[in-house]
């Protein structure tokens, strides 16, 4: 027999297909995950985005952490163009870095406070709100000043304690913009998450209803074929 005399012409008549490499169980697990872009089927000369604007919206703590990192980021800055406008040394720029990362430590905790006041009467959530600004406020100022007194100004000497506290209440006012910030954004998305649970008991409803008129037009339907 021909083929069975020649066995290497059988093996080269059948095709080869190319060998496909599996993909790890991780990248199959990671390619379920929302906003996950696998850069081996991205096309070439497109950027790769880690988080997109909504997702960004929809995640609180990515939301919280950018705002309040631009947030004192801004401060930061509008602090070091005043400085360069009033001639301060360079020390003071120091003393506005300290300021900035001070205040970025100390009014996170702030998140945590107003989501135990959250749904509390009005009057409760004035009181908390003004006690806890006031106290952080104090705690920042003793900060700056101390960073003032050591870096701008070491001759200068605190008489009373209350000199220690200067410029608590402006201070006060910045974390309460702070919170007048944090409550709008996290009324804004309330709003939100009502009117989406509004929308879908809506969508359920027209369901519902439209389940309802083929239930009724089905038996109809069946009769007048049997007919």
């Amino acid at each position: 027999d021909r083929v069975a005399a020649r066995p290497d012409m059988q093996m080269a008549s059948t095709p080869q297909l190319p060998r496909q490499s599996a993909a790890p169980a991780s990248v199959a697990l990671l390619a379920n995950r929302p906003g996950f872009t696998d850069k081996t089927t991205r096309p070439r000369g497109t950027r790769y985005l880690p988080m997109t604007l909504e997702q960004l919206r929809k995640s609180r703590n990515a939301l919280f952490w950018t705002l309040h990192a631009a947030g004192w980021g801004g401060y930061a800055i509008s602090q070091y163009f005043g400085a360069l406008l009033q001639t301060e040394p360079v020390a003071y720029h120091e003393v506005i870095a300290i300021a900035a990362v001070s205040g970025f430590v100390l009014s996170a905790p702030l998140r945590y406070i107003y989501r135990r006041l959250w749904g509390h009467p009005l009057r409760t959530m004035l009181v908390g709100v003004l006690a806890s600004c006031y106290a952080i406020a104090l705690a920042l100022r003793v900060i700056i000043n101390l960073a003032y007194k050591n870096l701008v100004e070491p001759t200068w000497q605190f008489k009373t304690i209350f000199e220690v506290l200067t410029g608590s209440l402006t201070m006060t006012y910045l974390l309460l913009c702070w919170s007048a910030l944090y409550f709008g954004i996290k009324y804004y998305e309330s709003l939100q998450q009502q009117r989406e649970a509004a929308l879908k008991a809506t969508a359920l409803a027209q369901e519902a209803q439209l389940k309802m008129l083929r239930y009724q037009l089905n038996p109809h339907f069946l009769f007048n074929t049997l007919n």
